[in-house]
């Protein structure tokens, strides 16, 4: 069974964004199916946070290795020749 971790309604857009968690994207669509009757449902695959650092700090350790430029922070670039 679906479970909501999170929603939130956006001001004056009238649109509703839920973070749903469930084993499969199958079974969020058809927790969501009913909603459709109020208009356009959209389900997309996502990760938390803490996920996406994680793969991000494990690929910029392989693009170090390999010699590529590798962001460190917003505004500073590193980069290593091959």
């Amino acid at each position: 069974m679906p479970t909501i971790q999170a929603e939130a309604v956006v001001n004056d857009a009238h649109t509703l964004y839920l973070i749903v968690e469930a084993d499969s994207r199958d079974r969020v669509e058809g927790f969501m199916a009913p909603f459709a009757q109020a208009g356009t449902v959209e389900v997309l695959p996502a990760s938390s946070c803490e996920a996406v650092i994680g793969r991000g700090a494990a690929q910029a350790r392989r693009r170090r290795r390999a010699g590529h430029c590798v962001l460190r922070s917003p505004a500073v670039w590193r980069c290593r020749s091959a």
